[in-house]
């Protein structure tokens, strides 16, 4: 196949056939003939491609929540435990040629946790799915040998409910008021949505900004992910799944992403596809100024993470500034509201903190390719405390307990990669 001569032998065919043709002998005026309109190969033995990251058209990790570019994967049923595990211990009997190559992955939930086993990634055992201890292969077709794969020191996945246990019912309460009231405006006022988001600190050692990266790179590998260092302002660290702007040269593209849900098996409500909508029109009227040409593109449904958003990708061509580009977009309603002129008074007078980087936007400008993401599932370490922050829009059909979830389910995001 294609794929295996890039991957596997450096762009030599994958199928040589050498033919020898000869005549009879007292034949020597006839030629021999091959009639390619019969020509066939028939391969009598199946071979599974190795997929690689990078020259897999469309390649997928293994470790997704969903497919995968393994040609052949076998899954077992979820195994439920009685009592709490911090470790596992698997064994695999099987005959593994010296050709050949078996991976085992792993993914934990525990009974807090409010998502489907088919929302979580897989973890491979030993970083790379690879047995404790490496066998070497006998290639007889008939010797099976015991391969051992072992995890330790496994830790219990975040979710909806050990999320609530970090904030007090103190501040839920505020937070559920603060929201009706909100709401309220909403439905009073010439305010069509507000973002409104919330701050949650825990004790974390600072210290470990470098291993907390590393997770978030595993956990999120399709999102964009950051880590630097402000003097003032400690590490910030994150993975972004909404792109502000890109431009290179003239082309332009950006997006609208807002809405959220948790189950991939629920349709999108009234609610969320008028939110989306909202930010889709703003970015639109917002940009076509700029623009010499501008479409979007289909909504669909984007992951992210363990979450579902509403996204519509526009592409245009522009011959504005970077800075007149920033001017136009940013802050989109996808983190402040709509109306602007509205929205940000009221996030002035009814968020309690100060939101710091967070729905800031960065990213790099270099030569004619410029590009930036909206800073959101984010965290600030910074005098051994993670601060995370987390925000939902709110529109007139919002309901304050499901806004609550919301932001619960956002925060697993980094909660994730701290535990």
């Amino acid at each position: 196949s294609a794929i295996n001569e890039t991957n596997e032998m450096s762009g030599s065919k994958s199928l040589a056939l050498a033919i020898t043709m000869k005549t009879q002998t007292g034949d020597d005026n006839i030629s021999p003939v091959i009639d390619m309109s019969r020509l066939s190969c028939h391969l009598i033995r199946n071979h599974l491609f190795n997929p690689a990251s990078g020259t897999t058209v469309d390649f997928v990790a293994d470790t997704a929540k969903q497919g995968g570019s393994s040609a052949a994967k076998y899954i077992t049923r979820p195994i439920i435990l009685a009592n709490d595990s911090s470790a596992l211990d698997v064994r695999l009997s099987a005959y593994i040629p010296g050709t050949s190559e078996v991976e085992l992955y792993f993914r934990l939930s525990n009974a807090d946790d409010a998502r489907n086993m088919q929302e979580l990634i897989w973890t491979p055992f030993n970083t790379d799915g690879s047995p404790d201890t490496a066998i070497a292969p006998i290639d007889d077709n008939t010797t099976f040998r015991e391969y051992k794969y072992s995890a330790d020191n496994l830790k219990r996945n975040s979710s909806v409910i050990s999320s609530e246990k970090i904030l007090s019912q103190t501040e839920k309460t505020k937070y559920l008021e603060a929201v009706k009231l909100l709401v309220e405006k909403v439905k009073s006022t010439e305010l069509k949505k507000m973002v409104f988001s919330q701050k949650i600190s825990i004790n974390f050692s600072s210290s470990k900004h470098i291993e907390l990266y590393k997770n978030i790179l595993g956990l999120y590998a399709n999102a964009f992910c950051y880590l630097f260092y402000h003097p003032s302002e400690g590490f910030w660290t994150g993975a972004s799944p909404e792109l502000l702007f890109k431009k290179e040269k003239k082309e332009l593209i950006t997006m609208a992403l807002a809405g959220t849900k948790f189950n991939s098996q629920e349709g999108w409500t009234k609610k969320e596809i008028e939110e989306q909508k909202i930010v889709k029109n703003e970015i639109y009227n917002n940009l076509m100024p700029l623009c010499s040409e501008l479409s979007a593109g289909e909504t669909i449904t984007s992951q992210a993470g363990n979450l579902q958003h509403l996204e519509t990708l526009f592409k245009g061509k522009s011959n504005a500034s970077i800075l007149e580009i920033i001017d136009a977009l940013f802050p989109t309603s996808a983190i402040a509201g709509f109306p602007k002129k509205i929205a940000l008074p009221l996030i002035s007078e009814y968020e309690k903190h100060d939101r710091s980087f967070y729905s800031g936007f960065l990213g790099s400008i270099e030569n004619n390719l410029a590009y930036s993401f909206v800073n959101l599932r984010c965290l600030n370490l910074k005098s051994n405390q993670a601060h995370i922050y987390v925000g939902s829009g709110l529109t007139k059909d919002s309901v304050p307990l499901s806004e609550w979830n919301e932001i619960l389910k956002k925060s697993e995001t980094m909660l994730s990669a701290l535990y």
